[in-house]
């Protein structure tokens, strides 16, 4: 499930990374392709898969961090396995997913995160050509475009528990 913020724009975000780099996990890279007569594909790890919608309707909480809206969206993709060829008539992108999240541990063990941050992007332009100076190889913010972010949870997340409230308000403390 996600969680989307209501009225602000990803590239809100780009001030906002250095303070969330004390919760960075990992990054991802895909590349997502869009036909308007077949749909959306996903190229990860060699594998191309087609994404279905399968839509829900959204719940809305409002005023829940300094009167902002959140909108939970039970929606997910099905993915299909793609045997044949990707359709000629399509776009492309790059996309990069920063995943954030509080390190949850419990007698010593990691816990799966309830609340992650995911922020998707695209970088101006080719890694291998920006990389020239030794700082900027080492930000991995540089020349990156927030496009999407919202906060992945798991299906038994409960907008109403006070840990997953707790949780939620520390990554919504540094957005506002």
């Amino acid at each position: 499930m996600k969680i989307y913020l209501n009225a602000y724009k990803p590239k809100e975000l780009i001030p906002k990374f250095k303070h969330l780099d004390n919760y960075f996990n990992k990054s991802t890279n895909h590349i997502e392709i869009i036909s308007p007569s077949s749909g959306i594909y996903k190229i990860e790890n060699k594998n191309i898969v087609r994404k279905i919608v399968v839509d829900k309707p959204l719940e809305t909480f409002s005023k829940f961090h300094k009167n902002s809206v959140l909108f939970l969206d039970k929606s997910y993709y099905k993915e299909e396995k793609v045997l044949s060829q990707l359709p000629f008539d399509h776009t492309h992108a790059e996309i990069t997913c920063f995943y954030y999240n509080l390190h949850n541990e419990e007698n010593g063990k990691k816990k799966p995160p309830r609340v992650q941050l995911v922020v998707e992007g695209v970088y101006k332009e080719s890694q291998i050509q920006l990389h020239t100076n030794s700082n900027q190889f080492n930000n991995k913010y540089f020349q990156f475009v927030p496009t999407d972010f919202y906060f992945l949870v798991n299906d038994d997340f409960d907008i109403e528990n006070q840990f997953s409230k707790e949780e939620l308000n520390v990554f919504l403390s540094h957005l506002f």
